[in-house]
């Protein structure tokens, strides 16, 4: 497929290249001229036989078209515009001239498109001989395109870069444009006092930016094919054809001499360098080169075709046709011609405008997945994969020439509602080694692509796509977790808390050494309780203890000193703990303590008497 897509980029300049003119008239014949704002020249034969004069000049002007002229025979320029703006030149046939069209000093908005250039001799080591440069060309709207350029070998004297850039800067979204041009032939020897390589095109010649040189094909041209020498910024190089045989001056299909990064891709090469070799050297000798001291590698550089499958039959044996009629060329606009399109919604471009003659229409690259291209040149269907913001450029063709129009096309993903969860309930309190009850999100919102829960669940509790479950295996104080729910239009959080609690103690289970005592008045006691339950406080709870007793009411103990008689009493002793109470009933009696006295009774003594 890809390969398929390359071969249609390609072939595309054959079915689209302008045949506006013939050289065959008719024309009215004119001297040179000086052209004036806001005017037309049209189908005027201007032959200054073999003078060192200028066929048409502009200095400052304005709005001019220049159209079907037909400029031979000098040493000079055919057109030469000095700070000029907004002018066209089309459908002219230029030759046998020292230079095609130089546009200088600040010009604006140039554009030499559609034309022929037959045999560019050069003027002097000074001005070189090109069909078309542009030097200080400034802004938007310049362009140099489906231009036809012949050098016969053995003719023309001393051609050089046939399409030449130099210190030229476009804009963003309007670079200057050299594209669909064909060129063959060109330097074949240096010139003496002139020892520089020269090339079918050269973008960014001493730096320039906002540049593009596409679809153009070329075919011995010299020195190099297309060259980049400089420090442009904002050069593209893209979808070019080049090929040459041996010629003493041949060196490289492409030359990258720029000390800024480019973007060289998709091009094709065969190219066979002065020493008859057609072979990737280390260096890059022969079919490209990226200069002694490295330039940065441009972008794309991989996706070039070296020694590719390509001929001198990639242009037609003659590029300028003997005299005949052409179409119409067709001239296509879109209105608008940015869309933003949504995967599986139906999207549809109506079909563009044409002032011009039918074509067949065909758009580079492939349009968006889902979209197609009628042969009305409308687009629609159902795109079905997200695709970044592209340019999709729309050709209509005849044998008149070519009209394009590049569309601006976006496919986003739909848009979706942002998740919107909550957790009822959102709180859980156990107790240690229990089993948590599940918790469930629920989501008023759109679909969820992906959770995430901050901090970490406590170890062997779960989180899987929101929910939370498992077995608490250690005590934590009730703790917040920050649950995330995200898809592609954001993030909704919604906040759980766990609190793990330790096993609860074991109720109580008292008893004391006896559940009945009679004490005797005027003793000491101490009582001891046991527990084989959970630790508790312990307190009187029914009843009261005989006087001077005290109870400890942490470890149970009954103690102190008897000091009043009193008869058995129930007293109820309960120790108690979260899980649960364990009472103890006990009895006390208290007995009158014995005597031990003497007495005197009628003078006689008696001893100790108890009560």
């Amino acid at each position: 497929m890809k390969r398929l897509l390359s071969l249609i980029i390609f072939l595309l300049p054959l079915f689209t290249h302008a045949q506006y003119i013939s050289g065959c008239g008719p024309y009215t014949t004119s001297g040179p001229i000086t052209l004036a704002s806001n005017t037309t020249v049209s189908g005027k034969l201007i032959d200054l036989a073999g003078a060192n004069t200028v066929g048409i000049t502009g200095n400052g002007v304005t709005n001019v078209h220049i159209t079907k002229c037909k400029i031979i025979n000098n040493t000079n320029f055919g057109i030469l515009l000095n700070g000029c703006t907004n002018i066209t030149i089309d459908s002219c046939y230029i030759s046998n001239v020292g230079f095609g069209v130089y546009a200088q000093s600040g010009s604006s908005q140039i554009k030499v498109n559609g034309n022929y250039f037959l045999n560019i001799n050069g003027i002097s080591t000074a001005f070189l001989g090109h069909a078309v440069q542009f030097n200080g060309v400034n802004g938007g709207g310049s362009q140099i395109n489906n231009n036809r350029v012949e050098n016969i070998a053995g003719v023309a004297i001393h051609p050089h870069d046939m399409l030449n850039v130099y210190q030229s800067n476009g804009l963003p979204g309007d670079s200057i444009q050299v594209i669909g041009n064909w060129v063959r032939g060109g330097q074949y020897y240096f010139w003496p006092d002139a020892n520089s390589g020269a090339a079918g095109i050269i973008m960014g010649d001493v730096g320039g930016s906002y540049q593009v040189c596409r679809n153009n094909i070329l075919v011995n041209t010299g020195y190099s094919g297309i060259q980049c020498n400089g420090t442009g910024t904002h050069i593209k190089i893209d979808h070019n054809q080049m090929f040459s045989t041996y010629a003493p001056v041949s060196h490289q299909a492409i030359t990258i001499l720029d000390a800024n990064q480019i973007e060289c891709s998709y091009n094709q090469t065969n190219w066979t360098n002065y020493n008859n070799l057609n072979v990737l050297y280390s260096d890059g000798e022969t079919q490209y080169y990226l200069g002694s001291t490295p330039s940065p590698t441009p972008v794309g550089f991989a996706t070039n075709t070296w020694k590719a499958n390509i001929t001198a039959n990639i242009l037609p044996s003659s590029l300028i046709p003997a005299c005949g009629t052409t179409a119409t060329r067709p001239n296509i606009a879109y209105n608008p011609t940015i869309y933003i399109f949504t995967v599986g919604v139906s999207a549809s471009i109506g079909a563009p405008t044409n002032s011009g003659g039918n074509g067949t229409f065909s758009v580079s690259p492939a349009l968006p997945t889902g979209l197609t291209l009628s042969s009305t040149g409308a687009i629609s269907g159902v795109p079905s994969v997200a695709t970044a913001q592209g340019v999709y450029t729309v050709s209509c063709v005849n044998s008149g020439g070519s009209s394009s129009v590049p569309l601006q096309i976006t496919i986003n993903n739909p848009v979706v509602a942002v998740p919107k969860i909550t957790y009822n309930p959102n709180t859980v309190n156990v107790t240690v080694s229990s089993t948590i009850p599940t918790l469930n999100p629920s989501s008023s919102g759109g679909a969820v692509a992906s959770w995430g829960i901050s901090p970490s669940l406590p170890s062997n509790l779960t989180f899987v796509n929101g929910v939370i479950s498992g077995q608490a295996l250690t005590t934590q104080a009730s703790t917040p977790y920050v649950v995330s729910a995200t898809n592609a239009s954001g993030v909704s959080n919604a906040t759980v808390y766990i609190q793990v609690n330790p096993q609860p103690p074991l109720a109580p289970s008292i008893s004391y050494p006896a559940s009945s005592y009679a004490l005797q008045q005027n003793t000491s006691i101490t009582i001891q309780p046991t527990n084989s339950g959970g630790v508790g406080m312990y307190a009187v709870t029914a009843g009261s203890l005989p006087a001077s007793l005290s109870l400890n009411s942490q470890t149970g103990v009954i103690q102190g000193s008897l000091t009043a008689i009193q008869s058995p009493t129930n007293v109820t002793i309960t120790c108690t703990n979260a899980t649960g109470s364990s009472p103890f009933v006990i009895s006390f009696g208290v007995n009158a303590a014995p005597t031990n006295h003497w007495f005197l009774i009628n003078n006689t003594w008696f001893g100790p008497v108890f009560q």
